[in-house]
């Protein structure tokens, strides 16, 4: 449930915080800006489809709480405001399968994230929508400890791009920074051959594969961003930084 002070978790022993000292909860300074009529419009609800727990705050968007990997989003904006969110709720569509929903201060109701939709705001008849941009923002990578300096040599990306071929990973250090593509096309020419390609169609179908990108840049820390705005179910499972000692070998 939501306070004024953040979200919160209860079971029939206590009631604690979800927030931790490495996992901050990002709604409590949107909470205390709120007057008191839109903290009491503020919604909550658990999409069991999802394992999240969806916070919509008046006038600013949708946070997502995930409870399996205890990670935060948001707050998602395009299609939550203007008309604002004023309710969440799950349903079962035809196949008596749970879905999750939202009605809008226009009184209309709209499904979210239905499976195999990648854009934003399609119509029910499942044309038009905006496509969006999927940012995953890694931890800050430390050397060993925050006083050494590292070079940056690789990153290892292990993902199931599911056919998107407009994935790309950033990385920011203290001396320099840059953007890579994870994959760089849709096919690459066999062995010996002038007309085949790869495999059997689109790079990254399939099961999980590691992606290298190479990295630039020293410094005691490395932050790393993943972007991909191409239109499929992608699944990124970790990212792994390689480095060197920085000074006498």
């Amino acid at each position: 449930f939501v306070s004024e002070r953040g979200l919160y978790q209860a079971n029939e022993n206590n009631v604690q915080p979800v927030a931790t000292p490495e996992h901050p909860d990002p709604i409590i300074n949107y909470l205390q800006a709120l007057s008191s009529a839109n903290l009491a419009a503020v919604v909550c609800a658990f999409n069991r489809r999802t394992r999240e727990v969806w916070i919509a705050l008046p006038g600013t968007g949708v946070f997502v709480y995930h409870t399996v990997i205890k990670a935060w989003s948001g707050p998602f904006q395009d299609g939550y405001l203007s008309p604002d969110t004023t309710a969440l709720f799950e349903m079962v569509d035809s196949n008596n399968q749970p879905i999750f929903c939202r009605g809008d201060a226009s009184g209309w109701v709209s499904q979210c994230d239905p499976g195999g939709v990648y854009v934003d705001n399609m119509a029910a008849a499942g044309t038009g929508g905006t496509i969006y941009n999927a940012v995953i923002q890694c931890h800050r990578m430390y050397c060993g400890d925050p006083t050494t300096a590292n070079a940056f040599i690789w990153a290892k990306i292990l993902a199931a791009l599911g056919g998107s071929n407009s994935a790309s990973l950033s990385w920011n250090t203290l001396t320099d920074a840059g953007t890579a593509q994870v994959v760089s096309g849709a096919s690459g020419l066999a062995w010996g051959a002038t007309t085949s390609s790869w495999g059997v169609g689109t790079w990254g179908v399939g099961g999980q594969s590691p992606y290298y990108v190479r990295l630039s840049g020293t410094g005691p820390f490395v932050d790393i961003t993943i972007t991909d705005s191409g239109q499929a179910g992608a699944i990124y499972a970790s990212v792994e930084v390689t480095s060197k000692i920085y000074g006498r070998r």
